[in-house]
């Protein structure tokens, strides 16, 4: 990969100067070339390039706004200022982490082409650490990394997110590390990389929102037609008892034979006495 590159330089001889310099590596590509600072402005919002090349001395315009409108669209972008002796160079507060070099006019090329691959060299790191978080930190880092990357995200330091958190100062340095060793950020680049990744969720939550609220509400549907209970079955008949069966007819008592006849009594024989 290489250096996407926009240079802005009011002379003509010195623009074409740099030109014929950076054209000499293989590793930076010079996407344009712009005299004044509104060319500039709008070649950084078409090209969003990595290194804006700026040069300060441009007269009556403020070259400050080209770079303001380029970190706008480029959260990673870095800045090379070119100044001449007479500048009274002084950084807004709002582009410190993204001046990579302050070189003036008269020191030697040595020194340009010196931070350039200096630059190259950072930005291959950054690349690298791209690739291997798959854009998305959720999947490489633990749950109490990414709670402390998002906080970084929103712009707090290490002692606030401690008391967020409920840390110690030396934990949460810890965790850093940890978050930039596996994101492959180096220096303010776990700053940027949080802050890109917590504008980008809240724009995202922001947008969903939105299109949720725009959606027509459907029309709500009559509710189902009750059922009419069931009709109930009537109870079934009663069976009628069963009838009583007669008593058993009583079996008549056995006849009584004749008695017996009484046989013929013993006479008693004439009782003789005793003399």
């Amino acid at each position: 990969m290489s250096l996407r590159c926009v240079i802005v330089e009011n002379q003509t001889m010195f623009r074409d100067m740099l030109l014929d310099l950076m054209r000499r590596s293989l590793y930076v590509d010079i996407l344009a070339a712009a005299a004044t600072v509104k060319e500039g402005m709008m070649a950084c919002e078409k090209y969003h390039p990595d290194v804006l090349i700026l040069d300060l001395s441009i007269p009556d315009e403020d070259a400050w706004g080209v770079a303001r409108r380029l970190v706008r669209l480029n959260r990673f972008a870095k800045i090379i200022v070119l100044t001449t002796q007479s500048d009274a160079f002084r950084l807004p507060d709002d582009l410190r982490g993204f001046l990579h070099a302050r070189i003036s006019k008269k020191q030697s090329w040595e020194v340009l082409t010196f931070e350039i691959n200096r630059l190259l060299r950072n930005q291959r790191r950054v690349w690298a650490g791209r690739e291997r978080s798959s854009l998305d930190p959720r999947r490489i880092l633990t749950i109490g990394e990414f709670g402390v990357f998002c906080l970084i995200g929103q712009g707090k330091g290490s002692k606030s997110i401690a008391d967020d958190l409920k840390l110690s100062p030396h934990t949460v340095q810890d965790y850093r590390k940890k978050i930039a060793k596996k994101l492959g950020t180096v220096g303010n680049g776990i700053r940027d990389r949080a802050v890109e990744y917590v504008t980008l969720m809240t724009a995202a939550s922001a947008s969903q929102t939105v299109a949720s609220a725009s959606e027509p509400t459907s029309e709500a549907e009559p509710p189902p037609e009750a059922e009419p209970p069931p009709e109930a079955e009537p109870p079934p008949e009663a069976e009628p008892p069963p009838e009583a069966e007669p008593p058993p007819e009583a079996e008549p008592p056995p006849e009584a034979g004749p008695p017996p006849e009484a046989g013929p009594s013993s006479e008693a024989g004439p009782s003789s006495a005793a003399s």
